[in-house]
């Protein structure tokens, strides 16, 4: 069986946004969908996506994580955010050294839950946590934690920095949490990003 890689004409709009991007991925994916800004520290976005990281320090040395091999990827976050719908776009942000759109993914599906081993069965090998860290960020079941499965979709090479995020209005800062695009900004990330890398 042959995966078709080129979409035909008014297929987004046929399929469902996460079905489309399945069929048609990883280069291609729906754009009558929302996307969102989601931050990521240095350390994790080295794990979860070292094929991003310009000095390929973890595949040099052979340690690549579950985490970091696989398109089907997970995200947590103490912020629990339930706007993302299945075939959202993720943008994830570097934070701290490059501050940079670096990855797009596209949701499959979120949970949201106290339940430490809730969260543990649901992304199974896909996150960067541990059992024990993820215990952690539910301060033993007391607190919320969003948990996001995503499909990995490109790396961006030259991705828009904090300050053309800023110019075009995506946002007026950066966020430390999980930030719906405002539509002024979805049109922009549509038109600097969407075509890139293809």
């Amino acid at each position: 069986m042959v995966k078709s890689l080129t979409p035909q004409e008014a297929t987004s709009e046929a399929l469902d946004t996460l079905d489309y991007h399945v069929k048609y991925g990883p280069w291609h994916y729906a754009t009558n969908v929302q996307r969102f800004i989601v931050p990521i520290e240095p350390k994790f976005h080295k794990i979860l996506f070292p094929e991003a990281d310009q000095q390929g320090q973890l595949r040099e040395l052979g340690t690549l994580l579950p985490a970091g091999n696989s398109i089907q990827k997970a995200y947590l976050s103490r912020g629990g955010n339930r706007q993302i719908k299945p075939g959202d776009i993720l943008c994830f942000y570097r934070s701290h050294d490059r501050r940079r759109l670096t990855v797009v993914g596209i949701a499959e599906s979120t949970l949201v839950s106290k339940s430490h081993e809730a969260i543990s069965d649901y992304v199974g090998k896909r996150s960067v946590y541990s059992p024990d860290q993820i215990r952690d960020m539910t301060e033993d079941g007391n607190r919320e934690v969003l948990a996001i499965l995503f499909r990995q979709s490109r790396i961006l090479r030259s991705g828009p920095t904090d300050a053309q995020l800023r110019e075009a209005q995506v946002w007026q800062a950066p966020t430390q949490s999980i930030m719906k695009v405002p539509p002024e900004g979805n049109v922009w990330l549509e038109a600097n990003i969407d075509k890139k890398d293809l």
